[in-house]
Order: C-alpha cells, then sequence, then structure tokens
C-alpha cells in the first residue's frame, strides 16, 4: 500500500473532482468529518470495511483508491463498456422505432384511402417478423437466447401465416407453420 499522505492527496483529489466537501464525503461515508480531513492529511487510512463505499462516492475502483493513482486501463475499459452499451440500446431502440414508424404510416394509409384495415394487418405481421429477425428479444432474457431468438421468430411467422390465411381466405396455414418449424432442424444439422 502506498503511503498515508500520497493516499490522502488522492482521496482530497478526488473529492474535490466530485465537487464534494469534507463534511458531505463525511456523511455519505457515515463517518466524521475529521476522519475524512486524518485520510487526506495523511494521518491515518480508512477502514477497510469503508473501501467499496469510498470507491462508489469517487467513483473510483478499488485498485485506484488502493494505488493512489487512476488506472487508465481500468477507465478505458469502463468507457468503451458503456460505449457498447449505448450502441447496443441504440441498434434496439433504432429499429423498433422505425418498425413502429412503419406500422402507423401504413396504418394511416390504409384508413385514409380504403376507409377501413384492409392491408395493415398483414403489414403488421410482416414487421412482427422482421423485427424478430433482428435479435431484439433475446435481449430480453439471460439463458437460452438461441431457443428464445427461434421461437419468438417462429412465432412472428406462425401470426403472419395466420392474418394471410384469414384475409386471403386460404387454407395453407397448417403446411407453412409445418414446414417453418422443420427447417431449423435441417440448418442446424450443417451448422
Amino acid at each position: 500500500m502506498i503511503n498515508k499522505s500520497i493516499f490522502g492527496s488522492f482521496i482530497r483529489e478526488k473529492r474535490n473532482e466530485k465537487g464534494l466537501t469534507q463534511k458531505e464525503l463525511a456523511e455519505i461515508l457515515f463517518v466524521s468529518e475529521s476522519t475524512v480531513s486524518k485520510w487526506e492529511v495523511g494521518k491515518s487510512y480508512p477502514d477497510i470495511t469503508l473501501v467499496p463505499d469510498i470507491c462508489k462516492a469517487l467513483d473510483v475502483s478499488e485498485h485506484e483508491l488502493i494505488g493512489g493513482a487512476e488506472d487508465t486501463e481500468y477507465r478505458k475499459v469502463k468507457n468503451e463498456a458503456r460505449l457498447y452499451r449505448r450502441i447496443s440500446e441504440s441498434f434496439f431502440l433504432f429499429p423498433t422505432a422505425a418498425y413502429i414508424l412503419a406500422l402507423v404510416i401504413c396504418f394511416i394509409c390504409d384508413i385514409c384511402i380504403n376507409k377501413r384495415l384492409t392491408f395493415t394487418p398483414v403489414v403488421f405481421g410482416s414487421l412482427l417478423t422482421a423485427f424478430t429477425f433482428i435479435p431484439t428479444c433475446i435481449r430480453f432474457t439471460e439463458n437460452h437466447k438461441l431457443a428464445v431468438f427461434a421461437g419468438s421468430t417462429y412465432l412472428a411467422l406462425v401470426i403472419l401465416f395466420i392474418i394471410c390465411c384469414v384475409k386471403y381466405r386460404q387454407n395453407w396455414f397448417l403446411n407453412a407453420a409445418m414446414g417453418s418449424s422443420v427447417m431449423p432442424l435441417f440448418s442446424f444439422r450443417f451448422f
């Protein structure tokens, strides 16, 4: 562990970066203001049980706190993880918004042109199926992601088949549903 004065300087620097006074940091950590002052002037170290709370309050890692310096690798990984979460979120939100917008436009056009729903149900089934091809449903589950992806896609296809069969008064639903359920079995065999 580093010496107390370097440790204290690091705590003071991070506290100031967060815009906290010694009293405010002490209140967050449930210690006295004089205790924080003793850390910062290098008279003592904090109790080991306070390390996670100090790290959270000052937004530093345990490695940074104990080392008394910023861990650039940790910061880099943390920033990359934050960027990945943003990209992942936009990958989900952008197609979702686009599909909803397309459905609303089709609904408005259908009502304005035909004065009733004629092609909107088919568009809904098609957009639902397209939405499941982008693995969006797996973001809501932790386990069995492939099964959730295959199941949600198959369910969307079945809904599309039902809509088309009812809309066009056809009776090919059973053949299409069974054919769609058999195809993934063959594709898994070759991969």
